[in-house]
């Protein structure tokens, strides 16, 4: 078994939809000599979580065009399909990832009466 192979429970680790995004930054392709290209092969969403002291947590999502335009402050959004992994980094620790296929901003309801 790989660590790319191990799914994590989404809500027990980062809680419930909606989360709160404050960035919104394109992932770039790199060629076999490990340099950046400017091929634009997703975005990374960065969100808060206040469950855990308010640390930041990067989901990646294969949009490439710009799923969330012009974040100012933090918004509300939520993923399709948002899973959790594992991973082994260059200096050989375990790290988590997330990856989407989507986000989409959550839109706020209120009560009309």
């Amino acid at each position: 078994m790989k660590t790319s192979d191990i799914v994590i429970d989404v809500i027990k680790t980062i809680g419930k939809p909606p989360y709160l995004a404050c960035g919104c930054d394109p992932i770039y392709e790199y060629d076999n000599n490990n340099h950046r290209t400017d091929n634009v092969i997703g975005h990374k969403v960065e969100i808060i979580l206040p469950d855990l002291k308010y640390d930041k947590f990067n989901i990646k999502v294969n949009n490439i065009s710009n799923p969330l335009p012009n974040i100012d402050n933090v918004v509300e959004v939520d993923f399709d399909n948002l899973m959790i992994g594992l991973y082994i980094d260059r200096l050989g620790k375990i790290q988590p990832y997330g990856k989407a296929n989507n986000v989409h901003l959550v839109e706020n309801k209120q009560n009309s009466k």
